[in-house]
């Protein structure tokens, strides 16, 4: 019994340090099984790349428009929107009940009346008044030939030369002349202003009569494209992109017709929207890049306009197609474009979007927190540590974004973050 004893526990001795051992092995192993496990990237001076994206129009360069100056009724329309229009082409007829006929207005009387008119500005302009302002030189030498003359006459008065009635009827001379200088005075002003006043109503009216010539001689070159069957004829090549109603009165400067001048990939533009807040960016670019299908190549348009007007918190571009632009063009096509801007700050860190919790959005300028792996000695060797960084977002790509504060470029950033990593976390390396 003694040595089965013995025996047994001696058993029990080595078998409890084979245990002690294999789980000493295996500790790291099991105590990884309940920690987060991450995946861990380097940081690098990158660019970025940061993309507008345009929903955009295309839409022709120039189009003709067909108005009158005075009221028609259109019987019917010969063409379509669409349809492409030669010069003659018959494009609508008006009905005649209401008169074939240009203007009632005389042109060359508008033209005199507008000469006439500006020479009378010319000469109001050149109008000066060296009459009175001579005059008001004169009063200005009296008052002061008066003020010494009383000068004069109180030192007379004073020992008893002249009597007081002399000094008094030298001053009250001094305040006619004063007097006289004031009023002179105003009534320069105001001939001043009756002049300004007579110089805005005289270009008034050279506005006004200019107007009356433009609207008489497009009335007449309108009727001149019109039979004696009230058919109006096109006057230029191109598309018709828009027409009024039939059957209506239309009134003084109603559009009837715009005929869009199309010839080639040149004549057409492309016109598109985008946020007032980009204007920086877009001004500072020239180029959109398109891709009408998938398959075709990339396209470069060059920016040739910005409107400045904004309308609902946006603003309009236009961009110019090259001519040797391979796809056809159709009024209307909608055409997907992007700008885009390549940036890299040296010295400045690079990462992805991902890996960032941003503090009040995404916007340059903001903070983001970020999480990154650090080592410690523990027990059972050396321990990964998770630890949370505020860093400054300075430039937002499209996928990543360049950041100040992180530190050196050898720290690990965990790119799965989670809820279940913590500022001073374990977590476990993922193979």
């Amino acid at each position: 019994m003694g040595e089965k004893t013995i025996k047994l526990i001696k058993n029990i001795v080595i078998g409890f340090f084979i245990l002690i051992f294999v789980m000493g092995f295996f500790s790291k192993t099991i105590i990884s099984l309940f920690l987060p496990k991450v995946n861990v990237a380097g940081a690098a001076s990158l660019p970025v790349e940061k993309t507008l994206r345009l929903d955009g129009k295309v839409k022709p360069r120039e189009e003709y428009e067909v108005r009158i100056g005075g009221n028609v009724i259109i019987d019917k329309f010969f063409v379509e929107e669409g349809d492409s229009v030669f010069k003659g082409d018959p494009i609508f007829k008006i009905d005649t009940s209401y008169g074939v006929k240009g203007s009632d207005e005389d042109v060359e009387e508008l033209k005199f009346q507008l000469e006439r008119a500006k020479i009378r500005l010319e000469n109001l302009i050149n109008e000066e008044y060296s009459v009175d302002l001579k005059n008001l030189k004169i009063l200005k030498g009296d008052i002061k030939k008066a003020k010494e003359n009383i000068g004069k006459l109180k030192k007379l008065y004073e020992v008893d030369a002249i009597s007081k009635s002399n000094l008094t009827d030298a001053k009250d001379a001094l305040r006619k002349l004063e007097t006289s200088l004031e009023i002179k005075k105003l009534q320069i002003e105001e001939n001043k202003k009756n002049k300004a006043i007579d110089i805005k109503e005289l270009n008034f009216q050279i506005e006004e009569l200019k107007d009356k010539i433009e609207l008489a001689e497009n009335n007449n070159y309108f009727y001149s494209n019109i039979d004696e069957d009230g058919v109006y004829y096109s006057e230029v090549r191109g598309v018709i992109s828009n027409l009024s109603i039939e059957g209506k009165l239309l009134t003084r400067d109603t559009i009837l017709t715009k005929i869009a001048k199309i010839d080639g990939p040149s004549t057409f533009k492309y016109v598109a929207e985008f946020p007032v807040e980009k204007y920086e960016f877009v001004k500072s670019k020239a180029v959109i890049q398109i891709q009408k299908e998938y398959y075709d190549p990339k396209t470069d348009l060059y920016i040739t306009e910005i409107d400045p007007i904004v309308r609902n918190g946006k603003m309009r571009l236009e961009a110019s197609f090259p001519e040797d632009y391979e796809r056809t063009l159709f009024i209307g096509d909608e055409i997907e474009g992007k700008i885009k801007e390549i940036k890299k700050i040296k010295e400045y860190l690079t990462v992805s979007k991902s890996v960032l919790n941003p503090i009040g959005g995404f916007k340059e300028g903001n903070e983001a927190t970020i999480f990154v792996v650090e080592e410690r000695d523990g027990i059972l060797g050396t321990e990964l540590i998770a630890r949370k960084k505020t860093v400054e977002m300075v430039v937002i790509g499209d996928h990543n974004v360049i950041i100040w504060g992180l530190g050196g470029p050898k720290l690990r950033i965990i790119t799965n973050p989670s809820y279940k990593i913590k500022d001073g976390a374990k977590v476990f390396l993922w193979d």
